[in-house]
C-alpha cells in the first residue's frame, strides 16, 4: 500500500472520493473538500495485508493526522502479527508518480488535476516481512543421549535434539540453521540445559538474527517418531523450559543516507538502469533505489533471503585477486542474464561491499557502461 499526502486547489468532483480509474478499485484520490470521515474512508482501506500491496491513496494535507491515527489502529487488522513484520517506510524525497504508475487509464478532468495541480508532499509504502517462529526446549537428563552425533532428528527435520554428551558445535548448529524452512511455526529444537545460553547467543549475536523470546505455559511437545533406546532415554528426560523464539527481520534501512540519496539520483536519471543496490556482505547492510514497481517484486525486497548466492561469486573475486598468472587482471564484475533482464555485480574487495545494477531495458553493453561510470562515486560514499 502506497500513501501519497497531497495538496491542490479544490478538486473538481463532490464525493469524498473518486476511483482514480474504473477497472482498478485499489487506487483512490481523496477530496480536498470534504472533511475526514473515519467510519467511510475505513470500508475503502484494504481488509488484510495480504490484499493491500496494489493499493495506492492519495490523501489531502488537511487529512494527514487523522489518516496516520486510522493507519495505525488499522494494522491491527493486516493479519497476524506472529507472522508479518509490519512497517511504513517515508520517501526522503518524494517524487510524484507519472500519470500511469498513479493508474490513470485514459487522459480524462481527474488526470489532468493530477498532472496540473496535485504536488506530492509526502510518501509513505506499507512494507510487510515475514516473521519466522521455532521452539526452543530446554532439556536435562541423568542418563546420556542414545546417539553419537551432536544431533539426531526426530521423524524429521522440523524436530531436532542436541546431544547432552558432545559439547556444543558451533559450526554445525550455525549450518544446521541455514537450511532449516522455519515458516510453518513447527520448527523444535531440544537442547541442554547447560547450552542453552550459548544456542541464544548464537541466534542473536552471530546469525545476527532480532529476535523475540517468550516463555511458554505448556512444556510439553510431541517428540514426533522415537525408536526403543530414546524412548528409555525420554522417559527420563526433563523438560526444565520451553520457549518460543520469534524471528523478526531487520528493517532494511540504509545506514549511508548520503549514499542512498545517490543512488536515487542513478534510476532517477539514468533509464537503463531500473534499480541499483549495494550489499556490505561483512556488516549485512544494505542500501537500495528502485525505479520500476515489477523490478522491486523480482528480487530486490528479498535480498536478505538470497545474499548466500553472492558468497561462490565473492570467494572466486579473493581467489582470481591473488592469482598474477592469467595476465588479465583480477575478477571486478560479474554479469547474471536472466530472460527478462540483467544483472551486472561489480565487487569491491578492499571495502567488502558489492554493487549491483538491474536493468530491463537495455543490453549487457548498455549496463555495463552505464553502471560504470557510477562506481567510483559509490566507492566514494563507502
Amino acid at each position: 500500500m502506497k500513501i501519497l499526502i497531497y495538496k491542490a486547489k479544490p478538486i473538481e468532483f463532490n464525493r469524498l472520493y473518486q476511483s482514480i480509474n474504473t477497472i482498478d478499485g485499489r487506487k483512490k484520490i481523496f477530496s480536498n473538500k470534504k472533511d475526514f470521515d473515519k467510519s467511510q474512508i475505513n470500508i475503502v482501506l484494504p481488509l488484510n495485508i495480504e490484499g493491500s500491496e496494489e493499493s495506492i491513496f492519495l490523501v489531502p494535507e488537511a487529512w494527514k493526522d487523522d489518516f496516520d491515527k486510522l493507519l495505525t489502529e488499522k494494522e491491527k487488522e493486516f493479519g497476524d502479527k506472529d507472522k508479518f513484520d509490519i512497517n511504513w517506510l517515508k520517501e526522503q524525497t518524494p517524487k510524484k508518480p507519472s500519470r500511469n504508475e498513479i493508474g490513470f487509464i485514459n487522459e480524462n478532468e481527474l488526470s489532468q488535476f493530477y498532472e496540473e495541480e496535485v504536488e506530492i508532499l509526502e510518501s509513505w509504502t506499507l512494507k510487510k516481512s515475514k516473521v519466522w517462529s521455532l521452539k526452543v526446549i530446554i532439556y536435562t537428563a541423568e542418563i546420556e543421549v542414545p546417539f553419537d552425533e551432536f544431533y539426531e532428528p526426530l521423524g524429521s527435520w522440523k524436530k531436532i535434539i542436541f546431544s547432552n554428551k558432545i559439547p556444543f558445535d558451533e559450526k554445525t548448529v550455525s549450518s544446521l540453521l541455514d537450511v532449516i524452512d522455519f515458516e510453518d511455526d513447527s520448527t523444535v529444537f531440544y537442547v541442554p540445559l547447560e547450552m542453552k545460553e550459548i544456542f541464544l547467543e548464537l541466534l542473536k549475536v552471530i546469525k545476527k538474527w532480532n529476535i523475540e523470546i517468550t516463555p511458554l505455559e505448556s512444556l510439553k511437545e510431541p517428540m514426533g517418531i522415537i525408536w526403543d533406546k530414546f524412548s528409555q532415554f525420554y522417559e527420563k528426560m526433563n523438560i526444565s523450559e520451553a520457549l518460543k523464539i520469534k524471528i523478526i527481520p531487520e528493517k532494511n534501512e540504509c545506514p549511508n543516507k548520503e549514499l542512498e540519496s545517490f543512488l536515487n539520483k542513478i534510476v532517477q536519471k539514468d533509464d537503463s538502469i531500473d534499480a541499483v543496490f549495494v550489499f556490505d556482505f561483512k556488516n549485512s547492510k544494505f542500501c537500495k533505489s528502485v525505479r520500476r514497481t515489477d523490478i522491486e517484486k523480482f528480487s530486490i525486497s528479498k535480498i536478505d533471503s538470497v545474499t548466500k548466492c553472492f558468497d561462490p561469486l565473492i570467494e572466486f573475486h579473493i581467489a582470481s585477486s591473488n592469482n598474477k598468472k592469467t595476465g588479465i587482471g583480477k575478477l571486478e564484475g560479474e554479469i547474471i542474464h536472466f530472460a527478462n533482464g540483467i544483472i551486472y555485480l561489480y565487487f569491491i574487495s578492499e571495502k567488502q561491499h558489492v554493487i549491483g545494477f538491474i536493468s530491463k531495458t537495455y543490453g549487457v553493453g548498455e549496463l555495463l557502461w552505464y553502471g560504470n561510470k557510477h562506481v567510483d562515486i559509490i566507492k566514494r560514499y563507502l
